[in-house]
């Protein structure tokens, strides 16, 4: 297919042909399905979920203020709750009084929403009794981790708890239960891995009013509203439809892995689904380098006769790793040990040794060494030095250097750095742990290593709120204080710094107990912050219920209050298009223990169709007020933007009809799509999108081509 033009990142072009839409059938509803044991047949498939595999002695997790919380699901907990017996959920709280929350449960499902209710607790206060609601998340890599187990409280009568598990999951391909998801350039040896797109679904419109769900190495993640065939990568959402199931779509069954071919990274999904009486829809995703984001989101692109072709810029593509930097596959999360870059010396015994981290160590040691081994002035070399680190099948961090001196005749030295999480800033750096057979092992204990980050992202009906963009990695924010509702709080002297789902920022004098993500000072006339206790640690992953986007920090330090509880923070995160980042809000103070804060932020809010006028070729986004003249932007010359695609160059007019335009605070972008004509073939009609990347600097556009995939 030689025909396909592709160019992506300001600038994305495709060959657009036109084809027939796929027939669908049969007709059922999705309403409210109740149940009292642990298996329930949902609607659109007929599949049965069997939860029985999720009994157990109990799961407990804390709320902000201490309380335990141990429940237990298709049976009661193993102990008592006070003096109860044989009850499927127990509230103890800190003074040590239990309650029951429910002694049996049920299970609901509802739109692809599984969760089972525990209603039956015991009386709370006034006419409200304890409550329970435990959601279940479908979540492939969970018999492999820990099931993650996030604790809400919407009030002090009524708890949410979030699981996630394989068992609302609907069957898994066999392909799929191992698969490495990764493609190798043969040329410079770099691994694609695309395995950190899995644990998250991604919504896409099909800017017609329906929209696609997405998965990447897994199949679609079941769940409310997404209730897509066990198999799909690619889930075309038809919100025409009334009828259950012909709503979810298959337009690509998953793919185990990309492929990488003439400098491109791609990935194919064929589907059984009819386009026509001769081919079946088919779909793809061209992954395009962009380092300024880690995971990205993907973008529908066009309908080429029954393919559909996404795009994804993603650093994930990118054929260059950041130096001392690695990802783990499964979660996402990113390792980054260039601040412990450099050279140590370490003690053995009576041996003496040069560690380089992401460094060469040179003289005494020989050029290019990693490590070496000094014996009277004699240098032995390790193995040589490597910016490029790995993660173990656990996700443990580690680097391996090789081509040292020979060490017997088969064999040449090398070195094993594993790089283990301790947050004791007394036992931090490298330590000898083995040195035999060849092999020098060195463990660098340190904070970066610690894997345990929370998840910053939660899916609303389909659609992933992400709150990656508001982690500050340079600054901290610091909050305001809402002077009308806590007047006594309104004093210049007491400061409020927050994180969002990461510990505080380092600061020079900023003394807050390591590892909160909130902390209260008292500011006085030097500037220099003083009393700083902590408000809570970054413990519980980003939560939804009840249309709230909330995030907690609990187990802070003790309150001045009541020294029987610790001080925690809550943040209900609000969508304001004009807000920009936004910043915190001090709401309330309850119990003079726990903090409450607002953010407004437009970073949460879908994005916005803005209204485009052709003859002036102005936007306008109406929900901000604010226009912007395409025209007479200095990047395009009278709504003209020439795109140099080596050795070709073409044109592209901005002010061309039937614009159709978004702006996406997620990703910080506006985003234009329109059809024009262009130099692909004579007559032939482009399908455009640009991407202009909000900023303060004004740069050139990047174009990748990938017109000889096939």
């Amino acid at each position: 297919m030689s025909w396909l033009d592709f160019r992506v990142v300001l600038i994305v072009v495709l060959l657009t042909l036109i084809s027939d839409e796929p027939v669908q059938a049969d007709e059922v509803s999705a309403g409210e399905i109740v149940v009292d044991g642990c298996q329930l047949k949902e609607p659109v498939y007929d599949y049965t979920f069997n939860l029985t595999a999720l009994n157990s002695l109990g799961r407990t997790v804390h709320n902000e203020r201490g309380d335990r919380i141990e429940f237990n699901v298709c049976g009661g907990l193993s102990r008592s709750c006070g003096d109860k017996t044989n009850v499927g959920a127990c509230l103890t709280k800190n003074d040590g009084k239990a309650f029951t929350l429910g002694k049996t449960s049920k299970l609901h499902y509802k739109s692809g929403r599984l969760y089972f209710s525990f209603v039956d607790g015991e009386k709370c206060s006034g006419d409200k009794n304890y409550t329970l609601y435990l959601t279940l998340s479908c979540d492939y890599t969970m018999d492999v981790y820990p099931l993650d187990v996030i604790p809400t409280e919407d009030s002090e009568c009524t708890f949410y708890i979030n699981l996630r598990t394989i068992h609302a999951c609907l069957p898994l391909p066999a392909n799929l239960e191992s698969n490495v998801c990764s493609a190798t350039d043969d040329k410079t040896g770099h691994k694609f891995d695309l395995m950190p797109f899995s644990d998250s679904n991604y919504r896409v419109s099909d800017r017609g009013g329906s929209y696609f769900i997405i998965n990447v190495c897994k199949p679609v993640l079941y769940g409310q509203d997404s209730m897509c065939p066990a198999d799909s990568g690619v889930c075309y959402i038809n919100n025409n439809a009334t009828d259950i199931k012909q709503k979810f779509v298959n337009y690509g069954i998953a793919s185990p892995a990309p492929v990488f071919e003439n400098g491109q990274l791609y990935m194919n999904f064929s589907s059984n689904t009819k386009c026509n009486d001769k081919e079946n829809i088919s779909s793809v995703i061209y992954f395009l380098c962009y380092r300024d984001v880690e995971l990205g989101n993907p973008e529908f692109i066009s309908k080429n006769g029954c393919r559909y072709e996404f795009s994804w810029l993603t650093s994930l593509a990118c054929n260059y790793v950041q130096p001392c930097t690695t990802l783990v596959p499964s979660t996402g999360k990113k390792y980054d040990f260039n601040p412990i870059a450099g050279v140590y010396n370490v003690t053995q015994g009576d041996k003496h040794y040069m560690v380089g981290i992401c460094k060469d160590i040179g003289s005494p040691c020989l050029s290019g060494d990693g490590a070496c081994e000094l014996n009277n002035n004699q240098a032995t070399s390790l193995g040589k030095s490597t910016v490029e680190l790995n993660v173990n099948e656990t996700g443990s961090p580690f680097a391996i250097y090789t081509s040292g001196s020979k060490c017997n005749s088969s064999q040449n030295w090398t070195t094993k750095i594993e790089f283990i999480c301790s947050n004791n800033q007394t036992d931090q750096g490298p330590k000898i742990i083995e040195n035999s057979n060849c092999v020098l092992i060195v463990h660098f204990k340190t904070s970066l290593a610690c894997q345990e980050q929370i998840l910053c992202k939660v899916v609303d009906a389909g659609r992933t709120i992400d709150l990656t963009p508001l982690i500050s990695t340079n600054e901290n924010y610091v909050a305001t204080v809402n002077e009308t509702a806590l007047k006594a709080e309104n004093s210049n002297s007491v400061k409020y710094y927050l994180n969002v789902c990461r510990p505080l920022v380092s600061q020079y004098g900023l003394s807050c107990p390591g590892g909160s993500a909130a902390c209260k000072a008292i500011v006085k006339g030097s500037g220099t912050p003083e009393q700083e206790q902590s408000l809570g640690y970054p413990t519980s992953s980003l939560t939804l219920y009840n249309s709230k986007v909330q995030l907690k920090y609990i187990y802070g330090d003790k309150c001045p209050a009541d020294e029987s509880e610790k001080m925690s923070t809550r943040i209900d995160f609000k969508c304001a298009l004009a807000a920009g980042r936004g910043n915190p809000i001090l709401q309330s103070i309850v119990n003079k223990c726990h903090y409450q804060f607002d953010w407004l932020t437009s970073v949460i809010c879908p994005p916005q169709q803005c209204n485009f006028f052709t003859d002036t070729c102005i936007a306008t986004n109406v929900g901000t007020g604010k226009s912007f003249n395409f025209r007479n932007a200095k990047f395009t010359n009278n709504g003209i933007i020439t795109v140099e695609a080596k050795p070709k160059s073409f044109d592209i007019d901005v002010c061309a009809q039937n614009q159709t335009v978004f702006a996406d605070y997620s990703e910080s972008v506006v985003k234009l799509f329109f059809v024009t004509t262009g130099s692909c073939n004579s007559g032939d009609l482009l399908n455009v999108q640009l991407r202009f990347v909000c900023g303060m600097k004004e740069t050139n556009s990047t174009v990748h081509d990938v017109s000889n995939i096939f």
